[in-house]
């Protein structure tokens, strides 16, 4: 390894570049919670690849130019974190921005929008509707549950269904199941699109009672025996 001067480089050696390539994955995970779709979440995670090792050669120019010698070879700038503890062992400075790098990196890998969308199957899309709150979709924004769609679902109906059908990215979820009160068959029709990144479709797209498709006020009574209109309680800040 090439003996460096640690008396002769720059302070501002110490942080800068490498601490900015350190952190990029993290920013990534951040970013990416904006992209609306899987070409949005692309260029964030593409702008991170080309981002990191072009600021540790970067750093690795300014290291030659102030010091005379930098890391061997250039191409670790290539592989950040290898450079990274490199650098610091070279300089004989803590290797806290090195480890701070790879669990960035790792975070980064693991936890991405792509990775996870790998464990987005038909089991995890009926999960997620179960799990959303009505008060979030248009349809029912005025009733605040405070409960889950499974949880008010179960409260008003029995011999609950959860059925999908899937054509690409975009699933057909129904939940069927009768009435306590009235004896009837109601069904929620709801489309759930995954591009493998991230839920770019979410709503409810029909309501069934008996096999008939309810509009307008048939839609909005059925709504009300469901969720409990008047009885629900408001989210703090919301009550007037």
């Amino acid at each position: 390894m090439t003996e460096f001067d640690t008396k002769v480089y720059d302070e501002k050696l110490r942080s800068g570049l490498v601490w900015y390539a350190a952190l990029l994955p993290g920013l990534g995970l951040f970013l990416e919670n904006y992209a609306i779709n899987k070409y949005l979440g692309a260029f964030v995670w593409i702008f991170i690849l080309i981002a990191r090792p072009l600021s540790c050669l970067l750093d690795w120019k300014r290291f030659e130019r102030i010091n005379g010698a930098a890391p061997s070879p250039k191409w670790l700038a290539l592989l950040p974190t290898v450079y990274i503890f490199k650098r610091c062992t070279a300089l004989r400075e803590n290797t806290a921005v090195g480890v701070v790098c790879a669990i960035c990196f790792t975070y980064g890998v693991i936890g991405n929008g792509f990775v996870v969308g790998l464990r987005v199957d038909d089991e995890a899309i009926i999960n997620t509707t179960k799990n959303t709150s009505p008060y979030s979709l248009s349809e029912f924004s005025e009733y605040y549950t405070g409960h889950d769609f499974s949880e008010n679902i179960e409260a008003s109906l029995k011999d609950i269904d959860y059925s999908l059908t899937r054509s690409g990215d975009t699933c057909t979820v129904t939940i069927k199941g009768v009435e306590t009160s009235t004896g009837s068959t109601v069904e929620l029709v709801f489309t759930v699109a995954h591009d493998g990144f991230t839920y770019t479709e979410y709503e409810l797209t029909e309501i069934r009672l008996d096999g008939v498709t309810l509009e307008g006020d048939d839609k909005t009574d059925l709504i009300d025996r469901l969720l409990g209109a008047g009885n629900s309680d408001e989210p703090s800040g919301e009550q007037s």
